[in-house]
């Protein structure tokens, strides 16, 4: 486990211990729920959808008729020189 990952651990058992506090039997339900990977997956497509929230319908269109995308708009400025 490299530092990353342990630091959020850290502060994910920090997260269930204060919600536990306050829900003691709600950490049952966290404790047996089966699918943990499933749910943050979901959550993670969920937050990348609300990032696309405020564009028009037209740039919805064309960005799922793969007329613009995102990856390559987000790579090219990654690639941008500082200024």
């Amino acid at each position: 486990m490299n530092q990353s990952t342990a630091t959020q651990k850290e502060f994910i058992t920090d997260y269930v211990t204060g919600f536990a506090r306050n829900n003691p039997q709600g950490l049952a339900h966290l404790a047996t729920y089966p699918d943990w990977q499933a749910a943050a997956a979901v959550e993670l497509k969920s937050r990348m959808t609300r990032f696309i929230t405020n564009l028009t319908d037209a740039e919805l269109t064309a960005i799922s008729n793969a007329e613009v995308s995102i990856n390559d708009i987000a790579q090219a400025l990654q690639n941008k020189p500082s200024t």
